[in-house]
C-alpha cells in the first residue's frame, strides 16, 4: 500500500489516501473561509466608506478599498500557507512512499540507472552523486549539472546532502535557462519526494481567493489586480501539472530499475 505507515500512532497511522482526503476536506473549508473573510472583509469597508463624514478620505476610492480588503485578506493567507505547511507535516503528506516492490531497487542503488534521460514534456532525469549544496541559492550540483529547488527546503533541512546518491527529474527553464528539480529519490529507504507542491498549491489557492475579491469590488479601479491573479492561477496550475507528471516518471523509473534488477 502507498504511504500507509500500519505502525504509526493516531491519524499518522491511517492509509495514505485517507490523510489526503482529510487535508483536501480541511484545505477546501480554510479556502472557503477565506472567501468569506475576504466578503466580509469588503462589506465593513464598504458599510465603513458610505458614511459621509469618511467618503472623501483616499481609503474610500475604489482603489483604497481594494488596498484594505488585500490588507484584511494577507494575514489569513499568510495563515493558510503556514497551516498548510503544518498540516502536511502532521499528516505524513510531504513524502510519497514506493510501492513494496520498490523498496528492493532502491536497495540496489543507482548503479544500473543512466546518467542522464529525456522524458516526456521535456522534462529530463539525471542521477549521481550530489557534488556541491548552496542551500542559500538553493541549488545543487550534480555531473558538473546545477539544479534548483523552489523555496530550497529540502536543502536547508539536509533532505539532500554532499556527497548523497540521487536521482532528480527537473524542468528546464526555456526563458531564463534554469534546471528546476520537481522531484528526487535517494538510494536506500528514502521515498520519493516532490519539490514546491505545498508553495503552488498555496499561491493557487490565493490566486482563487484573489479572482472572487476583485469581482465583488465595484468600478474598474481593482482591474489592474485581474492579471496578476490570472498570472500567478496560470503558474501554479502548469507547475502542478509537471510537479505530477515528474513524480509518475520517476515512479516508474524506480520500478523498471526494479524489474531489470530481478
Amino acid at each position: 500500500m502507498i504511504g500507509s505507515n500500519p505502525s504509526g500512532a493516531g491519524v499518522t497511522g491511517w492509509p495514505r489516501g485517507a490523510r489526503l482526503a482529510l487535508f483536501t476536506v480541511v484545505l477546501l473549508l480554510a479556502i472557503l473561509f477565506m472567501g468569506a473573510w475576504a466578503g466580509g472583509s469588503y462589506f465593513v469597508i464598504a458599510t465603513w466608506c458610505a458614511r459621509p463624514e469618511v467618503q472623501s478620505l483616499s481609503a474610500c476610492s475604489n482603489n483604497g478599498q481594494a488596498s484594505l480588503v488585500l490588507l484584511c485578506f494577507a494575514p489569513v493567507g499568510l495563515a493558510l500557507a503556514l497551516g498548510s505547511r503544518f498540516l502536511t507535516r502532521v499528516l505524513g503528506l510531504n513524502t510519497v512512499s514506493p510501492r513494496p516492490d520498490e523498496e528492493r531497487a532502491q536497495k540496489e542503488g543507482l548503479s544500473s540507472w543512466p546518467e542522464t534521460a529525456e522524458l516526456p514534456l521535456g522534462q529530463r532525469l539525471i542521477s549521481g552523486r550530489a557534488e556541491s549544496i548552496d542551500a542559500g541559492r538553493h541549488r545543487v550540483t550534480v555531473g558538473g549539472l546545477t539544479l534548483r529547488f523552489w523555496g530550497g527546503r529540502e536543502l536547508r533541512t539536509g533532505l539532500i546532502r554532499d556527497g548523497d546518491n540521487a536521482a532528480f527529474v527537473y524542468q528546464r527553464s526555456g526563458l531564463f535557462g534554469l534546471n528546476y528539480v520537481l522531484a528526487f529519490w535517494k538510494c536506500g529507504s528514502s521515498s520519493i519526494r516532490t519539490v514546491g507542491g505545498m508553495i503552488h498549491g498555496t499561491v493557487l489557492a490565493i490566486a482563487v481567493i484573489g479572482l472572487t475579491v476583485i469581482r465583488a469590488l465595484p468600478g474598474q479601479d481593482a482591474a489592474w489586480l485581474l492579471p496578476v491573479c490570472v498570472i500567478l492561477l496560470a503558474i501554479s496550475t502548469i507547475y502542478l501539472v509537471l510537479l505530477a507528471a515528474a513524480r509518475k516518471a520517476l515512479r516508474g523509473a524506480v520500478s523498471i530499475s526494479y524489474r531489470a534488477s530481478r
